[in-house]
Protein backbone atom coordinates (compact mmCIF):
# COMPACT_ATOMS: atom_id res chain seq x y z
CA UNK A 1 0.00 0.00 0.00
CA UNK A 2 2.63 2.69 1.31
CA UNK A 3 4.62 1.79 -2.40
CA UNK A 4 1.29 2.59 -4.28
CA UNK A 5 0.85 5.96 -3.40
CA UNK A 6 2.10 7.96 -5.27
CA UNK A 7 3.62 11.03 -2.89
CA UNK A 8 6.43 10.91 -0.95
CA UNK A 9 5.74 9.12 2.98
CA UNK A 10 7.93 7.96 5.54
CA UNK A 11 7.45 6.67 9.19
CA UNK A 12 9.32 6.63 12.00
CA UNK A 13 9.19 5.74 16.20
CA UNK A 14 8.96 8.64 18.87
CA UNK A 15 12.66 8.21 19.16
CA UNK A 16 12.60 10.12 15.44
CA UNK A 17 14.25 6.86 13.78
CA UNK A 18 12.94 6.53 10.24
CA UNK A 19 11.49 2.62 9.80
CA UNK A 20 9.98 2.71 6.66
CA UNK A 21 9.21 4.66 3.33
CA UNK A 22 8.17 4.55 -0.19
CA UNK A 23 10.52 4.85 -3.57
CA UNK A 24 8.75 8.67 -4.36
CA UNK A 25 10.55 9.53 -0.34
CA UNK A 26 14.02 7.61 -1.79
CA UNK A 27 13.62 10.11 -4.55
CA UNK A 28 12.69 13.37 -3.39
CA UNK A 29 15.73 12.65 -0.37
CA UNK A 30 18.09 11.78 -3.18
CA UNK A 31 19.45 8.95 -1.31
CA UNK A 32 18.21 4.67 -1.25
CA UNK A 33 15.96 3.23 1.54
CA UNK A 34 19.14 1.36 3.36
CA UNK A 35 20.61 5.15 4.02
CA UNK A 36 17.21 6.32 5.43
CA UNK A 37 15.77 3.34 7.45
CA UNK A 38 17.03 3.09 10.96
CA UNK A 39 18.47 6.85 10.54
CA UNK A 40 17.36 9.78 12.43
CA UNK A 41 17.34 13.43 10.52
CA UNK A 42 20.35 14.06 12.71
CA UNK A 43 22.11 11.47 10.07
CA UNK A 44 20.74 12.77 7.28
CA UNK A 45 20.87 17.04 7.52
CA UNK A 46 22.93 19.41 9.36
CA UNK A 47 22.40 19.71 13.04
CA UNK A 48 20.66 23.29 12.88
CA UNK A 49 17.97 21.90 10.06
CA UNK A 50 17.74 18.89 11.74
CA UNK A 51 16.48 20.42 15.58
CA UNK A 52 14.21 22.03 13.86
CA UNK A 53 12.56 18.76 11.96
CA UNK A 54 13.49 17.12 15.88
CA UNK A 55 11.44 20.57 17.24
CA UNK A 56 8.30 19.83 14.94
CA UNK A 57 8.32 16.23 15.65
CA UNK A 58 8.14 16.65 19.80
CA UNK A 59 4.97 19.19 19.56
CA UNK A 60 3.37 16.78 17.71
CA UNK A 61 3.78 13.65 19.77
CA UNK A 62 3.41 16.01 22.55
CA UNK A 63 0.01 16.76 21.11
CA UNK A 64 -0.93 13.44 19.16
CA UNK A 65 -3.11 14.08 16.18
CA UNK A 66 -1.93 15.97 13.30
CA UNK A 67 0.25 18.49 12.28
CA UNK A 68 0.90 20.27 8.58
CA UNK A 69 3.20 23.07 7.84
CA UNK A 70 5.34 24.71 4.84
CA UNK A 71 9.45 23.49 4.76
CA UNK A 72 11.93 23.97 2.29
CA UNK A 73 14.13 21.40 1.58
CA UNK A 74 17.44 21.67 0.11
CA UNK A 75 19.07 19.03 -1.90
CA UNK A 76 22.04 19.15 -4.44
CA UNK A 77 21.86 22.62 -4.87
CA UNK A 78 18.10 22.74 -5.38
CA UNK A 79 15.41 24.09 -2.42
CA UNK A 80 11.86 22.00 -2.60
CA UNK A 81 9.10 24.08 -1.32
CA UNK A 82 7.08 20.99 0.59
CA UNK A 83 3.93 20.95 2.98
CA UNK A 84 4.59 18.58 5.73
CA UNK A 85 1.73 16.37 6.56
CA UNK A 86 2.19 14.13 9.64
CA UNK A 87 -0.08 12.27 11.93
CA UNK A 88 0.74 10.13 14.86
CA UNK A 89 0.09 6.28 15.21
CA UNK A 90 -0.36 4.20 18.36
CA UNK A 91 0.65 0.58 19.18
CA UNK A 92 -2.24 -2.16 19.64
CA UNK A 93 -1.89 -1.95 23.36
CA UNK A 94 -2.72 2.29 23.06
CA UNK A 95 1.12 3.57 23.39
CA UNK A 96 2.42 6.34 20.86
CA UNK A 97 4.36 4.80 18.73
CA UNK A 98 5.42 7.18 16.15
CA UNK A 99 4.28 9.10 13.14
CA UNK A 100 3.45 8.78 9.80
CA UNK A 101 3.94 11.77 6.89
CA UNK A 102 3.79 12.88 3.23
CA UNK A 103 5.49 15.67 1.39
CA UNK A 104 3.58 17.21 -0.95
CA UNK A 105 5.96 19.33 -3.32
CA UNK A 106 4.41 22.98 -4.25
CA UNK A 107 7.85 24.39 -5.68
CA UNK A 108 6.17 24.48 -9.21
CA UNK A 109 3.43 25.88 -7.32
CA UNK A 110 4.98 28.60 -5.47
CA UNK A 111 6.76 29.77 -8.43
CA UNK A 112 3.95 30.17 -10.77
CA UNK A 113 2.48 32.56 -7.95
CA UNK A 114 5.56 34.24 -7.78
CA UNK A 115 5.36 34.77 -11.45
CA UNK A 116 1.52 35.67 -10.83
CA UNK A 117 2.35 38.04 -8.40
CA UNK A 118 5.38 39.77 -10.58
CA UNK A 119 2.73 39.93 -13.21
CA UNK A 120 -0.04 41.40 -11.20
CA UNK A 121 2.50 43.97 -9.76
CA UNK A 122 3.67 45.11 -13.68
CA UNK A 123 0.34 45.25 -14.80
CA UNK A 124 -1.17 47.62 -11.55
CA UNK A 125 2.14 49.93 -12.84
CA UNK A 126 1.41 49.77 -16.28
CA UNK A 127 -2.44 51.33 -15.43
CA UNK A 128 -0.93 53.66 -13.25
CA UNK A 129 1.24 55.18 -15.93
CA UNK A 130 -1.74 54.58 -18.01
CA UNK A 131 -3.71 56.31 -15.62
CA UNK A 132 -0.89 59.49 -15.22
CA UNK A 133 -0.90 59.72 -19.15
CA UNK A 134 -4.79 60.05 -19.53
CA UNK A 135 -4.86 62.65 -16.84
CA UNK A 136 -2.15 64.57 -18.60
CA UNK A 137 -4.18 64.05 -21.89
CA UNK A 138 -7.27 65.57 -20.34
CA UNK A 139 -6.19 68.57 -19.04
CA UNK A 140 -4.07 69.04 -22.40
CA UNK A 141 -7.50 68.37 -24.06
CA UNK A 142 -9.57 70.85 -21.41
CA UNK A 143 -6.74 73.71 -21.74
CA UNK A 144 -7.18 73.42 -25.86
CA UNK A 145 -10.89 73.76 -25.30
CA UNK A 146 -10.42 76.85 -23.31
CA UNK A 147 -7.80 78.45 -25.44
CA UNK A 148 -9.99 77.61 -28.18
CA UNK A 149 -13.27 79.36 -26.33
CA UNK A 150 -11.06 82.40 -25.74
CA UNK A 151 -9.50 82.62 -29.18
CA UNK A 152 -13.82 82.41 -30.80
CA UNK A 153 -14.46 85.05 -28.10
CA UNK A 154 -12.08 87.28 -29.10
CA UNK A 155 -12.08 86.68 -32.84
CA UNK A 156 -16.30 87.20 -32.29
CA UNK A 157 -15.31 90.61 -30.69
CA UNK A 158 -12.50 91.53 -33.06
CA UNK A 159 -14.55 90.73 -36.05
CA UNK A 160 -18.27 92.32 -35.10
CA UNK A 161 -16.79 95.80 -34.63
CA UNK A 162 -15.00 96.43 -38.04
CA UNK A 163 -17.94 94.05 -39.36
CA UNK A 164 -20.46 97.04 -37.61
CA UNK A 165 -18.11 100.18 -39.11
CA UNK A 166 -18.36 98.19 -42.62
CA UNK A 167 -21.95 97.56 -42.72
CA UNK A 168 -22.88 101.10 -41.01
CA UNK A 169 -20.97 103.02 -43.29
CA UNK A 170 -21.92 100.51 -46.39
CA UNK A 171 -25.83 101.56 -44.99
CA UNK A 172 -24.51 105.33 -45.10
CA UNK A 173 -23.22 105.02 -48.16
CA UNK A 174 -26.35 102.95 -49.91
CA UNK A 175 -28.67 106.15 -48.78
CA UNK A 176 -26.10 109.02 -50.43
CA UNK A 177 -27.16 107.20 -53.85
CA UNK A 178 -30.82 106.82 -53.17
CA UNK A 179 -30.83 110.64 -52.18
CA UNK A 180 -29.23 112.91 -54.30
CA UNK A 181 -29.81 115.70 -51.99
CA UNK A 182 -27.93 113.97 -49.54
Amino acid sequence: LIESIPVPLFYKDVSGRYHGCNQPFENTMGRPRSEIIGKSVFDMAPTEIAEQYKTKDDELFAEPGTQTYDWVISRDKKSLNVIFHKATFHSVDGALAGLIGTLTDVTELKQAHAELQAHRDNLELQVAERTAQLIQTKEAAEAASKAKSTFLANMSHELRTPMNAILGMAGLALRKTEDPKL
